[in-house]
């Protein structure tokens, strides 16, 4: 999943790629002090405006 800002500033996402369901895989939990790394894969930082700006 990609998410970016379009010139008008709208947040959009795209996701590319099948979605694979191992029943034996242990489900991964977030905490909210690693929402930036689970959002932002290769910042690892949460970027303020991607929870501020509303499409």
């Amino acid at each position: 999943t990609i998410y970016f800002f379009d010139p008008s500033g709208n947040r959009n996402e795209v996701f590319a790629g099948g979605d694979y369901h191992y029943p034996d895989h242990p489900p991964v939990t977030w905490d909210a002090e690693e929402l930036g790394k689970a959002i932002f894969y290769h910042d690892r930082v949460l970027n303020e405006r991607f929870l501020t700006v509303l499409t």
